[in-house]
């Protein structure tokens, strides 16, 4: 019998999803890529929204601090989408963009944090337990964004929701958006901290995968993962843009005016 966990041994094991009614969305990327240089790793729904959110953070910061409520509006539109498509994405997504894929307790967070330091320490194919925590505080403070936002008022920014609280609520509520902003320009630093440290000490370029979404696979070990269709993708983005419209009341809520 062959053991599938030997390198090149050309079986595919099927590790995830565990339930069969996942498996027709997906196509699988691990038997072909044994014994090539590079295997693919990131998706392309999931490099989209990487760029997309940093570019709409920049945007929303620079709306903000300049004076500009309407395109700072529209930065606030376009975030509160990307959030719920992650949202959506990390629970019926491609195997490395899904949280039960990458997120970790706290115990395993420790040893990992633990084996940075070491020369024999590897990068994981998706996100190791720092990288998921990071995932998971960002989301966080993107939530802590769009829901400030949406019910703020103040500085010429008026929430499409800030009626619904008095008036010194809403700008607390305004001053809590900025510390939300802060929050992610710090993340932001201690990731690209996270991606030098990896670049100079382990030799392992982190900023290139989500790029091409390809990593080097120079020791044939890659792992078979599962990747969802772009129709799904394409689902998850209608369904996060409706949703989207009804938060900004752009669309009528039934009995809401």
């Amino acid at each position: 019998m062959v053991n599938p966990d030997l390198p090149g041994a050309g079986i595919v094991r099927q590790r995830f999803p565990k339930k069969n009614q996942l498996d027709r969305p997906f196509h699988i990327e691990g038997e072909s890529a044994l014994g090539r240089r590079v295997a693919l790793v990131w998706d392309l729904p999931s490099r989209l929204f990487h760029w997309a959110l940093a570019g709409c953070l920049i945007g929303s910061y620079a709306s903000l601090s300049a004076g500009h409520p309407i395109a700072h509006q529209a930065m606030g539109f376009m975030l509160c989408a990307l959030l719920l498509f992650r949202l959506l994405w990390g629970v019926v997504g491609s195997e490395t963009a899904r949280f039960a894929a990458f997120l970790a307790g706290p115990r395993r967070t420790f040893y990992y944090l633990r084996s940075l330091g070491s020369p024999r320490h590897q990068a994981r194919w998706g996100h190791g337990p720092v990288g998921g925590l990071l995932v998971l505080v960002r989301l966080l403070l993107l939530a802590a964004l769009v829901v400030t936002g949406v019910l703020a008022q103040g500085g010429g920014l008026t929430g499409p929701w800030s009626g619904s609280v008095d008036g010194s609520a809403a700008a607390a509520l305004l001053d809590w958006h900025r510390v939300a902003h802060y929050g992610l320009g710090l993340l932001l630093v201690l990731h690209l901290a996270g991606v030098g440290y990896y670049l100079i000490r382990h030799r392992t370029n982190l900023l290139r995968p989500i790029v091409t979404g390809r990593r080097s696979n120079l020791d044939g070990l890659a792992p078979p993962l599962r990747f969802a269709s772009l129709e799904r993708a394409a689902m998850c983005w209608l369904a996060a843009l409706l949703a989207t419209l009804f938060v900004f009341r752009l669309l009528p809520l039934p009995g809401i005016g």
